[in-house]
């Protein structure tokens, strides 16, 4: 199993580093991948055998540290064409194995998983596309990480966090985003364990 700065050293496309105490010269986004991942296993516990579909795969970060610290099933990689192509590159060259468990999935596939999750991707989706999420993937997870963002205009389409409780078929939660990244930035959670450290999640609904 690979460490977190292993992690980042894989990376293609030369992303900026930092040094940080105990973990050396690494991504910063890598450390905030490995505190989503930190987030699922204390909600969710073991994700070992879990169907996981992810909305919104970026260069495949979050689903490396997935596909590091556990044996899923299948891994959905959601997303436009091109970033979708380029997560699976990024992960087959992380790891070949592992990768064997990823597909890529059209947007408007409908899907029964064990976890989705959404880190900002979600809630930066035009209203039809957020729909098409809703009905087709995020209604049928069992368990969901949903970060809501706010980087919208004024009058924009997008569905609220309060919208998203609204017509969410699953008895959720919202906690405050930690470390917070924006004012009013959520984080929605549903499937997951009730006992969890306030140090870690701090309840608003």
């Amino acid at each position: 199993m690979n460490s977190l700065r292993e992690i980042s050293d894989k990376d293609g496309g030369l992303p900026a580093k930092f040094w940080y105490p105990k973990l050396g010269r690494i991504s910063p986004t890598h450390i905030r991948y490995a505190k989503v991942s930190q987030d699922l296993f204390t909600l969710f516990g073991s994700l070992d055998g879990l169907r996981i579909s992810e909305i919104g795969v970026g260069f495949g970060g979050q689903a490396q540290h997935v596909l590091n610290l556990s044996d899923i099933a299948k891994y959905e990689l959601i997303d436009l064409e091109w970033p979708a192509k380029l997560a699976m590159k990024n992960l087959v060259k992380f790891n070949s194995d592992a990768a064997k468990k990823v597909q890529i999935a059209p947007i408007d596939i409908k899907l029964v998983s064990d976890l989705v999750i959404s880190n900002y991707a979600f809630s930066e989706l035009a209203r039809n596309i957020q729909d098409i999420y809703m009905k087709g993937i995020i209604s049928n997870a069992t368990k969901g990480y949903v970060i809501f963002n706010y980087i919208h205009e004024v009058g924009s389409d997008s569905m609220s966090a309060e919208e998203f409780l609204r017509v969410l078929p699953h008895d959720a939660e919202v906690f405050k985003e930690k470390p917070l990244t924006h004012p009013e930035n959520v984080l929605i959670v549903w499937g997951h364990s009730r006992e969890l450290p306030e140090d870690l999640f701090e309840r608003i609904i």
